[in-house]
């Protein structure tokens, strides 16, 4: 930690007694590999539809209406931690376990594995009161669902794509114009970012880690115009996440 007064760094232990809910946000492109592997990667919606909504959301609490309006905000956060109070502690089992597959070709998976299976187990357990309770040995337990996996599977297979995929998620994108254009030349780093009304430093950091991992290549022409292109070699396409689907997960547990 920095002194505010002196500006010297010194270290600070801190102690928290978990488990504990964690949350950072931050713009850069990269995140940290100790972090991402212990945390979901959800990024957000940057496009113009849910910016004219933030727009709308901040036009209103500037008009007349928000006096009357009461503080909603309040009010949904209230409910929800109601709701939280009446979950009770219990188990919770995934009887098909067995029968789900998850890719082993990277290290992280030994956490993002168990990172998936604990995505099915909470949403088991916010479902509680609608799920019968079982006894084992004398101990009460609910089960997880196929419509837990179903749910499970639809949050991951998004946010893991992202997680084990080589590239960050604004080189990935540039990566797909190229393929989905197909430019018969070079294009210049302008003319990319006026085509994908990106800000200059997204485009330059994307364009840099494409050139680095050999995805593009550069080209030099007259007058120091640099432009970039896809590389001779092709095919490089992202990661299969590896998630058994719950269409097959269902069938499979039918015949059990």
């Amino acid at each position: 930690m920095k002194d505010p007064v002196t500006g010297t760094l010194h270290a600070k232990e801190s102690e928290v007694w978990g488990p504990i809910a964690y949350m950072e946000t931050t713009t850069s492109m990269r995140l940290n590999p100790e972090n991402t592997s212990r945390c979901f990667e959800i990024m957000l919606d940057e496009s113009p539809e849910q910016t004219r909504r933030v727009h709308e959301r901040q036009k209103v609490l500037k008009s007349l209406a928000r006096l009357s309006a009461g503080n909603t905000r309040q009010d949904v956060l209230e409910r929800h931690h109601h709701a939280q109070r009446l979950l009770e502690k219990v188990p919770v089992v995934i009887p098909y376990v067995q029968l789900l597959t998850f890719p082993d070709q990277w290290l992280r998976t030994r956490r993002d594995h168990d990172r998936f299976l604990h995505l099915i187990e909470v949403l088991a357990f916010l479902h509680q009161h609608q799920r019968p309770v079982k006894t084992h040995h004398g101990m009460n337990y609910i089960e997880a669902t196929a419509s837990d996996y179903r749910w499970a599977y639809f949050l991951a297979n998004r946010v893991l794509s992202q997680s084990m995929d080589e590239l960050s998620r604004w080189a990935r994108e540039l990566f797909s114009h190229f393929e989905r254009t197909k430019p018969k030349e070079g294009l210049s780093r302008r003319e990319l970012r006026e085509a994908l009304r990106w800000p200059d430093r997204r485009t330059r950091e994307a364009l840099e880690e494409l050139v680095e991992l050999e995805f593009l290549e550069v080209l030099r022409g007259a007058n120091n115009r640099y432009t970039f292109q896809l590389a001779g070699i092709q095919g490089h396409t992202r990661a299969t996440v590896g998630l058994l689907h719950p269409d097959e997960l269902a069938t499979l547990w039918e015949t059990q």
